[in-house]
């Protein structure tokens, strides 16, 4: 800060998915105190849709007793069907949250031959057009998926979105994946969801809080795969994202346009 004394630079880690910042950032605050917030959003999109389909296929195996496998105790072959499971192709895969992350997630999808993706999302999206995706409310969604893809903000309308109610109208054989915010689900509920056959398997990259303590029940059930937040963890993207953040900070110390200005 040598090169501009007159400002006070302060590093804040925004979370965020999607288009909204979570609640937690006050916009009004922030633009009264003349602190310009940036985004690095744009070079997670790639990064998270493929983590997804890979997020999935762990969740797949998880429902297969994989875990005895890993212990050594897989035991015999009794018969064709042992440790088998579902397949994408031929599945209806539901992406609640049609944004960026939704999209192109589904785009990604739509190459292992789904029977249809439908999508949740504050109405009908022309671009889901390009895709032959189908909006449908959050009711049909629920009821008609196989496999759950959450891609949501937090917002205040979306917290505890996915509760008791939710799991008892999905079919007992979906497979619930969430990559949005932890907050989103109702974690108790999804464990009673998972432990009573309400549903098959989960996958959470996200939770509440993060890491989840050691104790927590989640963490001991074979049919959920938990990963530590790290959807939009590759060289590329994190590199990307760190040179973006510079730009947009030098940019600001300059007085000069920002590359990825919030608003």
């Amino acid at each position: 800060m040598e090169v501009f004394p007159q400002y006070t630079l302060y590093c804040y880690t925004v979370k965020y998915h999607a288009s909204l910042l979570d609640p937690e950032v006050n916009m009004e605050v922030t633009l009264m105190e003349r602190i310009h917030p940036t985004q690095i959003r744009k070079y997670r999109i790639s990064c998270v849709g493929i983590y997804q389909r890979m997020d999935m296929c762990i969740s797949m195996y998880t429902c297969r007793s994989i875990d005895s496998v890993i212990h050594g105790g897989l035991g015999r072959w009794d018969n064709a069907l042992y440790l088998s499971g579902i397949e994408i192709k031929e599945s209806v895969i539901g992406i609640a949250g049609f944004g960026r992350i939704g999209f192109a997630t589904a785009k990604r999808l739509k190459a292992f031959e789904p029977s249809k993706i439908i999508y949740w999302d504050v109405g009908p999206l022309e671009y889901a057009k390009e895709i032959g995706a189908e909006f449908a409310s959050f009711e049909e969604l629920l009821k008609n998926s196989d496999i759950i893809i959450v891609c949501v903000s937090l917002t205040d309308g979306t917290r505890g979105l996915f509760n008791k109610e939710a799991f008892k109208k999905m079919k007992p054989s979906v497979i619930f994946i969430n990559t949005s915010r932890g907050a989103v689900v109702n974690q108790d509920d999804l464990y009673t969801a998972l432990t009573t056959g309400q549903i098959l398997a989960a996958g959470l990259d996200v939770t509440t809080p993060e890491p989840l303590p050691r104790d927590n029940p989640l963490l001991s059930l074979p049919n959920c795969t938990i990963s530590p937040h790290i959807a939009s963890v590759s060289n590329k993207t994190r590199y990307a994202m760190a040179e973006l953040t510079a730009r947009n900070i030098i940019a600001g110390l300059k007085g000069e346009k920002m590359p990825a200005p919030v608003c």
